[in-house]
């Protein structure tokens, strides 16, 4: 069973890796095997980050990316193909079509759609303790997520278990949306 999450010979680009939810990604896909392209603004916290992934035996790469930018995210993609030698997916649209294009060749793309997770770039949310007590109350979890509770779903994408499903995503919310309960967004 282990070997269904083998991540070895996999390259991951994880945007927003140097920190929170992509933090945890990261490290996460690393340790099963993965090496790591950290692609986010902050050249500090991605070194960082890269050390972490290369102290775990992995190849790890940094590279300033602001995901607004097309020539960013073109750069990115092409530091990760001639460093790395190829890459994995995202982004909902984009998403589908691919998984559309690609099911034949046994390439899986996938998406995590996240709920409320605490992490540096939410903690402006959370200064406002009533919208904090909102938010928790209609997460049917009853809580708030923390960045390492979607580490488990990136590895299960990124692995052999979940050869047979592309073309969706998976939604780590505590249950937000379903149901009664509303999700409120800021």
């Amino acid at each position: 069973m282990r070997d269904l999450f083998d991540l070895t010979a996999k390259v991951a680009i994880v945007t927003g890796g140097n920190g929170g939810i992509g933090r945890a990604i990261a490290l996460g896909l690393a340790q099963h095997g993965a090496d790591i392209v950290v692609a986010a603004r902050n050249e500090h916290k991605t070194a960082a980050v890269v050390s972490e992934v290369e102290a775990m035996g992995r190849r790890g790469i940094g590279v300033r990316c602001d995901v607004l930018q097309h020539e960013d995210i073109t750069a990115t993609v092409d530091t990760a193909v001639r460093e790395l030698g190829g890459v994995k997916a995202g982004v909902w649209n984009l998403t589908r079509t691919m998984a559309l294009d690609w099911a034949g060749d046994n390439i899986q793309v996938n998406l995590i759609a996240p709920g409320w997770i605490r992490t540096e770039m939410t903690d402006p949310v959370w200064e406002d303790t009533e919208r904090t007590a909102y938010i928790i109350d209609e997460t049917p979890a009853g809580r708030l997520g923390e960045p390492e509770d979607l580490t488990g779903t990136g590895i299960f994408l990124a692995s052999a278990a979940s050869d047979f499903i592309t073309g969706t995503y998976i939604r780590p919310a505590g249950g937000s949306g379903v149901g009664d309960k509303a999700w409120p967004r800021p």
